[in-house]
């Protein structure tokens, strides 16, 4: 289940790149909304995320960040697991 956590995001350039080295690109499997915030997430686009390494197992659990997610302005990210996206390549990612 999606939950939302506090990251320190660095800074975006002018064309909202993400400055995180290791960063990948995701494709949530459902559409995902934390009531009340305004943040949700899309099955038919991509996301930038990083591994949600300041939580418990999460590389078993295969948690990750997403930093871009629809109606985020603070520095929150929408963690979600392993069931919950698909890695994308460069060939798949739709803004």
């Amino acid at each position: 289940m999606p939950m939302v956590i506090s990251v320190n995001k660095n800074e975006t350039s002018p064309a909202n790149e993400c400055r995180y080295p290791n960063t990948i690109v995701v494709r949530p499997r459902s559409d995902f909304r934390l009531l009340g915030s305004g943040i949700s997430v899309s099955s038919s686009k991509t996301y930038t995320a990083i591994d949600a390494v300041n939580q418990p197992d999460w590389k078993t659990r295969g948690l990750v960040f997403i930093l871009d997610a629809e109606g985020d302005t603070t520095n929150v990210g929408f963690l979600i697991d392993k069931h919950d996206y698909v890695v994308v390549d460069d060939e798949e990612v739709v803004q």
